[in-house]
């Protein structure tokens, strides 16, 4: 069984909150995930 993505919302900080076709609902904090130049406009806090 595959499962898809069926909604993402935005939480605080680097965090979202993402809905799957099975109806699992988590929240995945990717603060840990973004390294690097391409990454800086994300870094900053007013973005």
């Amino acid at each position: 069984m595959f499962l898809h993505v069926v909604g993402v919302s935005p939480l605080e900080g680097y965090r979202l909150r993402m809905e799957f076709s099975d109806g699992v609902v988590k929240d995945v904090d990717l603060s840990g995930e973004i390294h690097g130049e391409v990454f800086e406009p994300l870094r900053a806090s007013e973005f």
